[in-house]
């Protein structure tokens, strides 16, 4: 009797560590798919297209973020001085975030400023902003 019930036990056993290994397959592969932002960088250009990206100008800020307070107004300005569209995506809010993880992104701090397939990190001076976004004019 004992060496059924621990028979039994085994069979259970293997069965539930089966299946915990295929749903961390499932698991990793869909964090494959998803790059984290984490570091001043440039995606690389076939990504950057796959994730559609290139010729956009997003902000990624969070409502309890002091640095993302100063940071949007400035890009506001210089996205109506410039007449370009900028997206400003709140991470805080469920929809926004869906929209940045619909881009195959996510990130660790805010604000996180994506011109094209450059990514800065980190409040900006109005002087550096200005810098970064007629960089971005100048490559589309």
């Amino acid at each position: 009797m004992k060496r059924n019930i621990l028979i039994m036990f085994s069979m259970l056993l293997l069965i539930l560590l089966a299946g915990c290994g295929q749903e961390s397959k499932d698991a990793s592969s869909t964090a494959a798919k998803r790059m984290t932002l984490d570091s001043e960088t440039s995606i690389p250009a076939e990504s950057c297209e796959q994730m559609g990206l290139s010729g956009k100008v997003i902000m990624l800020e969070s409502e309890y973020c002091g640095h993302c307070r100063i940071a949007e107004p400035i890009l506001k300005e210089i996205e109506q001085e410039k007449g370009l569209d900028f997206e400003f995506l709140d991470v805080s809010k469920k929809e926004d975030r869906a929209v940045m993880e619909g881009y195959g992104v996510d990130i660790k701090y805010t604000p996180t400023l994506l011109a094209g397939c450059s990514v800065y990190i980190g409040s900006k001076s109005r002087e550096e902003y200005q810098q970064i976004i007629d960089d971005f004019v100048e490559a589309r």
